[in-house]
This record gives C-alpha cells, sequence and structure tokens, in this order.
C-alpha cells in the first residue's frame, strides 16, 4: 500500500504542470502526431489525458481532506472559487438566448478551473514547490523541438502571415503558453538549487531564450508586455533576497528577453508579407499608420458572411461572427469559392479581406471597435450593467478589458468596488508576502498578467477566478497555514 501511495504522489507531481499548461502542451503533442489531419484522434487524446489528470488531482484532495484534517479551511474555501465561476454562469443562463454557448464556456472553463485549484493545492499542503518546477522543466525540453520548428519554418522560402499559427493552436495561446514557462524556468533557474545533479540543469537559459524568440515572433504583444513586465519584476524580488554573487543571474533573463524581443521585431522579424505586430502597435500608438474600424464597416462583413453561409440573423441587433470569424473568412477557400460562383461581387470580397487584415495584421483597430462598443453600453446603463455575459453574447466577443467588461455586465459602480476591493487585497497580500518565497513567487506571477488583463483579458475566464480567488485566500487565511518551509532566506537560496 505504501509503495503504491508513493506512486500515486509521484504520478501527480509529474502530472501538476498539466493545470497550468495542458491544453496547448497537449495540442503541440497532438500536432507533431499529425493530429491536425485527425480532430477526433486530437480531442480524444488532449481531453483524455487532462480528464486524467484531473481525476488524479481531485484523487489527491480527497486524500488530503483525509490525512491533513488541519488543512480542511482551505479546501472548504477554495472549493468556493469554482462554485462562483458557476453561479455567475448558471446566472446568465436565465437571462440570456444563447444557452448552448452559455454551457460551453462553463463546462470548459469550469473543468480547468477545479484542475488548477487542485493542483495549487497539492503543491500548497505537500510543500511541492521545487517539485513542481522541476516538472515543468521536463515539459519545456519535451516541447522545445516543435517550439524550434515554429521558429524555423517563418525563415523558409514561401513562408507567409498564416504561419505565426501552429495548426490549429493560435498564435496568442502560444504565446501565452510560452510566456508562462519562461517565468517558470527563471524561477527553476534561480531557486532550484546549485547542488542539483540533473542533466536538464543547463538547459533553462537556452530554452528561455527560444522561447522569447518564439513569442516574439508570433507578434502576441500581450504576452510580450507581460513577459517583459513579469520579468523585470521578478528580477528585482531576486536582486533585493540574492546575495551580491547572485546578482548577476537575476538581471540575465530580463535583458534575454528583450533583446529577443527587440531583434525578432525589427532585424531578424521574417520576411511574411507584414510588420511584426509590436512594430504595427508603436506605428499606430505614434500615428505613423492610423487604423480603424467603423461599426458600418462591421455590419458589411456580417452581411457578406450570411451571404456566403446563409446566415438567419440581423446584424443591427447582433454581431455573430466575431473579429476570428472574420480573419479566418478573409481570404479563405469558401469567400474565394463564393466569388467565382458570384454569391458576393469582387468589391464585397475586397471589403471582406480588408477589415480582416484591418482586425488580424494590425494591431490596435479590433480592440478600439470593441472599446467604443463597450462605451456606447456603458453609457446606456451605467449604474446596474446589462447582467453577466451580455457583451459576449451580443457582440460574439468581449471587450478585451477586464474593467471595461466588468462596468458593461455590472455597472460602474460594481467596477469600483471591485478595484478598490482588488487593491486592498494586494496589499494585503504584499504586505504577508515580504517574508514567504513562495507567497511572493505567486504575487509575481499574478502581478505579471495584469497588462494582458488591461488589453486582452476576459472577467470570465477561468483564470481571472483562478488567480484572484487565490490571492483572496492568500492574503485572509490566517496565518498559521503559511508557517513552515518557504521563509524569503538570508543569503543564497541554493543553500550555500
Amino acid at each position: 500500500m505504501k509503495f503504491t501511495r508513493e506512486k500515486l504522489d509521484k504520478t501527480i507531481t509529474l502530472l501538476l504542470p498539466l493545470a497550468f499548461i495542458g491544453p496547448v502542451f497537449l495540442n503541440l503533442l497532438a500536432y507533431v502526431m499529425d493530429g491536425q489531419r485527425h480532430e477526433t484522434f486530437r480531442l480524444a487524446f488532449v481531453l483524455g489525458i487532462q480528464a486524467l489528470a484531473a481525476l488524479l488531482f481531485l484523487a489527491g484532495v480527497f486524500l488530503l481532506w483525509k490525512e491533513k484534517p488541519a488543512f480542511r479551511r482551505p479546501i472548504v474555501f477554495t472549493a468556493l472559487i469554482p462554485v462562483l465561476l458557476g453561479v455567475v454562469f448558471l446566472w446568465a443562463l436565465c437571462i440570456r438566448e444563447d444557452r448552448a454557448f452559455l454551457v460551453q464556456e462553463l463546462v470548459v472553463n469550469g473543468c480547468y478551473l477545479v484542475s488548477l485549484c487542485c493542483a495549487v493545492l497539492l503543491v500548497w499542503a505537500g510543500k511541492k514547490e521545487l517539485d513542481f518546477l522541476k516538472a515543468l522543466r521536463v515539459y519545456a525540453v519535451v516541447i522545445s523541438p516543435v517550439v524550434l520548428y515554429y521558429c524555423v519554418r517563418m525563415y523558409l522560402p514561401g513562408a507567409d502571415y498564416s504561419m505565426i499559427s501552429l495548426g490549429n493552436i493560435s498564435y496568442m495561446s502560444l504565446a501565452y503558453f510560452l510566456m508562462a514557462l519562461c517565468f517558470f524556468l527563471f524561477l527553476q533557474d534561480a531557486l532550484g538549487g546549485k547542488d542539483e545533479k540533473h542533466g536538464l540543469r543547463k538547459a533553462e537559459f537556452p530554452l528561455f531564450v527560444l522561447f522569447c524568440i518564439a513569442i516574439t515572433l508570433s507578434g502576441t504583444k500581450g504576452a510580450i508586455l507581460c513577459l517583459l513586465w513579469g520579468l523585470a519584476l521578478t528580477a528585482l524580488f531576486f536582486w533585493r533576497i540574492f546575495p551580491s554573487n547572485m546578482k548577476k543571474r537575476c538581471l540575465r533573463y530580463p535583458l534575454a528577453a528583450l533583446v529577443c524581443v527587440v531583434l525578432f521585431s525589427t532585424l531578424l522579424f521574417p520576411n511574411i508579407g507584414i510588420d511584426n505586430r509590436v512594430v504595427s502597435f508603436l506605428k499606430e500608438a505614434t500615428g505613423i499608420k492610423s487604423v480603424e474600424v467603423a461599426n458600418e464597416e462591421v455590419r458589411q462583413t456580417t452581411d457578406i458572411l450570411n451571404k456566403i453561409h446563409g446566415g438567419n440573423f440581423s446584424a443591427s441587433d447582433k454581431q455573430a461572427y466575431t473579429d476570428r470569424d472574420i480573419i479566418s473568412a478573409a481570404g479563405s477557400d469558401a469567400v474565394k469559392q463564393a466569388l467565382e460562383e458570384g454569391l458576393i461581387t469582387q468589391e464585397e470580397y475586397d471589403a471582406l479581406v480588408d477589415i480582416g487584415q484591418k482586425l488580424n495584421k494590425t494591431s490596435t483597430a479590433g480592440r478600439k471597435y470593441y472599446w467604443n462598443c463597450a462605451f456606447n453600453e456603458i453609457r446606456e446603463a451605467p449604474l446596474t450593467g446589462r447582467g453577466p455575459l451580455y457583451f459576449w453574447c451580443k457582440y460574439g466577443s468581449y471587450p478585451h478589458n477586464f474593467f471595461l467588461e466588468a462596468a458593461t455586465d455590472f455597472g460602474l459602480p460594481f467596477m469600483c468596488l471591485l478595484c478598490v476591493f482588488g487593491l486592498y487585497t494586494l496589499i494585503r497580500l504584499f504586505r504577508r508576502a515580504r517574508n514567504r518565497l513562495w507567497l511572493s513567487v505567486f504575487l509575481l506571477y499574478v502581478v505579471m498578467y495584469l497588462p494582458e488583463k488591461l488589453v486582452s483579458g476576459s472577467l470570465y475566464d477561468f483564470s481571472v477566478f483562478f488567480q484572484y480567488g487565490f490571492c483572496i485566500l492568500f492574503a485572509f487565511l490566517p496565518e498559521r497555514y503559511f508557517m513552515g518551509p518557504g521563509e524569503i532566506p538570508a543569503e543564497d537560496p541554493h543553500h550555500s
């Protein structure tokens, strides 16, 4: 029985990273196995392994409940996080018409959130922080050949803009996945221990550089901004706690990331027909290239797609095609065939391609459109908002701003209260984390994602409930749950 339990613990520890990076990691493995051509196999592979991991995490939490009665209070409070997500979506189901979409989002986000909550409880209660980082490094090594292929193929003859995505893995999902790995690799190098006798010990920095290059080539400015911001904060934190002989190690990661971003978005950016999206953003921000998407253009695009796909909704009262739908349609075989068959005119085809370029190949046009829509909705119902998931159900996407979405769906008073309570929680957590290493690391992880919440995040994403839910738990739970290992070291965290 003891042997079986030890094997279970080792298996769970090895699978813990799947809670944080599982969807993209498993889809990359499926891509290697040609899963993009066999959708049934891909879904079975990805969902099957994630379901197995989630069941093992739940079993681990159940054993934790039985064997550590003193830790039951954190388990109960952690369970409230997915419950809150469920309440919000059930509220939306009662007042929205698009129930199939809402049920799908509830199931997907709910499963991811439960898996994350269980994983954090197991790491927290079992003091498995370093084991978790070591397992993540193995995942990074496994996936590195695919990332190298992603980078190299952009420089091959015939490369074009479509190559910033990898099969059915969008460039944005890939970039945020690699950003998280970069952060964890930095932590593993800083805290992993000098005495570690592992063949992968020297792989962290080269992997970090490779992943930074891939993030830059993807052009995902939110991930790039989060990466630079998070690494700078993390380096400052380690600079404070490391002795003088270790301080240089703190700086090489953010400096390497900055060099990669500058070089591979300008001089070394491949010739794929467009500027890097970071460069596009800078041009638009400085007025060199001004891009706007008008409501009339979106209505016209919706009418064109209706002609092609035989849609039965009115563009005047619902934005049923999202920006990704428009981007995917622009230049697709279906649209070209519709032009050849006379379903749409050449002018309509050109208009569809033009707005697809505005939404995708430029940097800010799509967000400006959604932000303007959000401001209009706030003006119509500033105090109470329109209810949960109103914006998403009406426009087919979210406002790409955490605070605008909160104000649109729940009103300005709620948004202000949320900001005040969030700031108070972060201050309280900061004070508690000052002398606790792993609480500080978690706080850095959460703060790293703040730029993403401003330019790309959604209020209803499972990561929001996970990050801010645990911020509240860690800030307000009694001190006794944070005693013991994990204090800020006085000297070298590598046990000099």
